[in-house]
């Protein structure tokens, strides 16, 4: 029988490589980038006062299948079937993300979101501000910027990105889906 572990707070290096971090960069720079929409009222917002970030979607295909392989391979411990389109979010100055979860029961794969993950695609020289901020029952947590590092964390915990204040910070975020 297997058991599942209580998920936590974990942060991962070296899953991608410099070369593939420049790649999905490349990569989430050649799309169409949008505003980052809010939930409001049961339906998505453009509300920069929550969230000012640029997005765009990564889709699971022949060429960026192997992106989604490596973090189907990181997950394999939690309670994931699938994972989600990743979105390419890219905060310029004033960009940020205000206190929010990952779940919500209006759209169903939102409603299945197990666990998130932030990959950083930017140097911590790129920008300054725009830290991650991630809250559970023992408090709030900076973590630290380092290229590369994804950093995961049940869905359902409350997180943030504080305002970018120079520069640009890049990152795919992910989802597993139960």
């Amino acid at each position: 029988k297997k058991v599942n572990k209580p998920m936590s707070l974990r942060h991962h290096s070296g899953l991608y490589t410099p070369e593939d971090l420049d790649k999905i960069t490349e990569l989430g720079d050649s799309l169409k980038l949008v505003e980052g929409a809010v939930l409001v009222d049961g339906k998505d917002a453009v509300e920069h006062k929550k969230r000012n970030t640029k997005i765009a979607w990564v889709h699971h295909t022949q060429d960026t299948a192997w992106i989604f392989k490596k973090m189907a391979k990181l997950w394999k411990l939690e309670p994931i079937s699938m994972l989600q389109s990743f979105q390419y979010s890219v905060y310029h100055v004033g960009g940020h993300y205000d206190w929010h979860r990952d779940l919500g029961a209006n759209d169903e794969i939102v409603s299945n979101r197990v666990i998130s993950g932030v990959l950083q695609l930017s140097e911590p020289t790129d920008y300054k501000g725009g830290l991650l901020e991630v809250e559970n029952h023992f408090g709030q947590h900076l973590i630290e910027k380092e290229r590369g590092m994804v950093t995961s964390f049940p869905a359902g915990w409350r997180h943030r990105v504080t305002p970018v204040t120079c520069g640009i910070r890049k990152t795919l975020v992910m989802w597993g889906l139960r």
